[in-house]
């Protein structure tokens, strides 16, 4: 039987978000890109085995997903181009207006969220998260836990600082599977 990190791996990257990449003939990314995309899909080493990671362990795919001594430039990078281009959407359609990183936005702590987003029905705050969806032992059976795990802790964090369902967690895992209240939220914006 499959490890529980690669089991909901591949859940996860049958999902109808996952799939563009490689069924969109419109979609293009450079071919080092797309190598390492279908080396994760299909459960391939993406790094040759041994290569070491910043930390000293085997930089084998599930440690890579994991190791707090990368967390840092790289996933936020994408993590802010997410943001980005969430924001673009929300400022190119009519009566909408976004903020990015907004301060001030809580009196009760200093966290920040990612967007605030005023519609002309209502105000949404946003925080994007991006998780693995090996991440969990617990739930790696059904697709979507990781984001879906994400969302609800994000939305715990920011329970006490948003009126009622004014806050959205905007989470994704890293195959590209949207939790559904990020997947409603984009229906919201279109």
């Amino acid at each position: 039987p499959l490890p529980y990190h690669e089991k909901a791996q591949i859940l996860s990257a049958t999902h109808r978000c996952a799939v563009r990449l490689w069924s969109d003939p419109s979609t293009w990314v450079d071919p080092t890109t797309f190598a390492t995309a279908t080396r994760l899909r299909l459960l391939l080493p993406v790094l040759r085995e041994g290569t070491p990671c910043h930390c000293g362990a085997a930089a084998t795919n599930l440690h890579v997903f994991q190791c707090v001594a990368i967390k840092a430039a790289g996933r936020i990078v994408r993590h802010n181009l997410i943001c980005k281009a969430i924001h673009d959407t929300a400022c190119n359609l009519r009566g909408c207006s976004s903020l990015l990183e907004p301060r001030g936005h809580s009196h009760i702590s200093r966290i920040r969220p990612d967007l605030v987003i005023v519609t002309p029905h209502r105000t949404i705050t946003l925080d994007v998260t991006v998780t693995y969806p090996g991440k969990t032992v617990e739930g790696a059976h059904h697709r979507g836990h990781a984001a879906a795990a994400a969302a609800r802790r994000k939305s715990s964090q920011w329970s006490p600082t948003c009126p009622p369902g004014s806050f959205v967690p905007f989470a994704a895992d890293t195959t590209g599977l949207l939790d559904q209240q990020a997947l409603d939220f984009l229906k919201l914006l279109v």
